[in-house]
C-alpha cells in the first residue's frame, strides 16, 4: 500500500537509505520509527566498516605497487642510492652503490657512512649532515669516497631529509672522470700562464739587454771605422 524510506547516515554523510514496504497507508508509528531507526544505526556501522575495508584495500593495493616499483627503481637503478638513519648509518643500500664500495647490501647495513668518505672530507660531510634536518634538501654536496677496489672517487649527492623517519635519501653519481678532466684543464692553464710568464720575461730580459749592447756594438763600429781611416 505504500513505501517509507529512511536514511543510513554515517555521522553527516548519508551513505545509504533503508526502504519499508508496508501494507497499511497508515504511517509508522512511535515505536516502529525507533525500531528502524535502530536498524539505521546498525546498517550504519556495517556499511561504514564496508566501505572503510575496500577503502583500505585499495589503499594497500597501492601502497605495495609503489613500493613494489620503487624496490624496482633502487634495485635497478646505476645510480647509488641509500638510505642513511639519523646516526650517519646506512638503513638500506642499493646493489650498485654497494658494488661499487666493494661489499654486499647486506654487509653495508648497520655501517657507518663517514667510514667511507675521505678522511679530509669528513668534517664537511659532518657538518652538512648536521644542516639537513633544518634545510631539508642538499643537492650537489661532493665527497672524496674509499673505493673497495681501492681508489678513490669522488661523488656528488643529492640529499632528502624526511621528517617522518628521520632518515635521509641520498642519490649519487660518480663526477670522478669529471674532476680529473677539469684537474688535467686547470694544470693545462696553469702551464700555458707559466709558458707566458716565461715568454714575457725573455722578452723583457732581452729588450733590456739590445739598449746597452746597441750602444756598445755602435762604438765599436765607430772606432773601427776612425782606425781604418787612421790606418
Amino acid at each position: 500500500e505504500s513505501v517509507t524510506a529512511l536514511p543510513i547516515k554515517h555521522g553527516r554523510k548519508t551513505i545509504g537509505a533503508l526502504s519499508l514496504v508496508l501494507r497499511r497507508r497508515s504511517d509508522l508509528s512511535r515505536e516502529e520509527r525507533e525500531f528502524c531507526r535502530a536498524i539505521c544505526g546498525y546498517l550504519s556501522n556495517q556499511l561504514y566498516c564496508s566501505l572503510l575495508y575496500d577503502q583500505l584495500k585499495c589503499e594497500l593495493a597501492l601502497r605495495r605497487r609503489l613500493e613494489s616499483d620503487r624496490e624496482v627503481i633502487f634495485n635497478e637503478s646505476v645510480d647509488y642510492i641509500s638510505i642513511i638513519d639519523s646516526e650517519g648509518r646506512f638503513a638500506q643500500i642499493n646493489p650498485a652503490f654497494a658494488k661499487r664500495l666493494g661489499q654486499s647490501p647486506q654487509a653495508l647495513i648497520g655501517q657507518s657512512i663517514f667510514d667511507f668518505i675521505h678522511p679530509e672530507d669528513r668534517p664537511y660531510a659532518h657538518y652538512t649532515l648536521g644542516l639537513l634536518p633544518a634545510k631539508g634538501v642538499v643537492r650537489g654536496l661532493c665527497n672524496r669516497y674509499l673505493y673497495g677496489d681501492g681508489q678513490v672517487g669522488y661523488l656528488e649527492n643529492n640529499l632528502k631529509y624526511m621528517e617522518e623517519t628521520g632518515d635521509t635519501i641520498a642519490i649519487a653519481r660518480d663526477v670522478t672522470d669529471q674532476r680529473q678532466m677539469e684537474a688535467l684543464n686547470t694544470a693545462l692553464e696553469d702551464s700555458i700562464a707559466v709558458e707566458k710568464m716565461k715568454s714575457q720575461l725573455f722578452a723583457g730580459i732581452s729588450h733590456e739587454f739590445k739598449t746597452p749592447l746597441n750602444i756598445i756594438l755602435s762604438s765599436l763600429d765607430l772606432l773601427r771605422m776612425k782606425s781604418q781611416q787612421e790606418n
